[in-house]
C-alpha cells in the first residue's frame, strides 16, 4: 500500500522495535521532513477539550491515581533512564578516578551545582574548579 522508500520508523513484518537501530538514510529523513513546520501532522492544529481531557488522565482515571511506586521500582526506573549506563566520576588532574557517581545528578548535587553545569563540563573537557576533571565512566 505505501512505499517503504518514502517511509522512516516503519518496519515491514510487524515486531517489537526494542534495540532497533535506524540507519543514517532513516534519520536523514526524519530531519528533512520536519525543517519545514509545516510538514508537521499538527501544524496549525490544537487539540479539544476532551481530547486534553484523555491526554491528561485526570483524578481516577489515571491508572496510577492512588498508588506509590515502592522503592524498588523507583530505582529500576531511575536506572533504565540514565543517560551514561555506567555513571560519571570526578577525576584529578591526572586522570585518577576520586570517585564515582550513578547519574550526574548526584555528581550535580555532590557539587553543589547543576546537572547543565554537570553536562558542560563532560562535553567540553574542562577542568572543573581548577581541581577535577568532570567525565564518564566507561566501566
Amino acid at each position: 500500500m505505501y512505499d517503504f522508500d518514502k517511509l522512516y520508523n516503519f518496519k515491514r513484518i510487524s515486531t517489537s522495535m526494542l534495540g532497533y537501530i535506524h540507519t543514517e538514510q532513516a534519520l536523514l529523513k526524519m530531519i528533512d521532513r520536519f525543517k519545514i513546520k509545516e510538514n508537521h501532522p499538527m501544524y496549525g492544529k490544537t487539540h479539544t477539550d476532551e481530547t486534553k481531557n484523555l491526554i491528561k488522565k485526570l483524578g481516577r482515571n489515571n491508572p496510577i491515581y492512588g498508588k506509590k511506586h515502592t522503592e524498588a521500582t523507583k530505582l529500576l526506573m531511575s536506572q533504565n533512564k540514565k543517560k551514561y549506563p555506567f555513571g560519571v566520576g570526578i577525576y584529578d588532574l591526572n586522570f585518577n578516578l576520586i570517585k564515582r557517581f550513578n547519574q550526574n545528578v548526584e555528581l550535580a548535587r555532590h557539587l553543589n551545582v547543576s546537572k547543565v553545569t554537570v553536562g558542560k563540563y563532560i562535553k567540553t573537557g574542562k577542568v572543573f574548579n581548577d581541581l577535577y576533571y568532570i567525565k564518564i565512566n566507561k566501566k
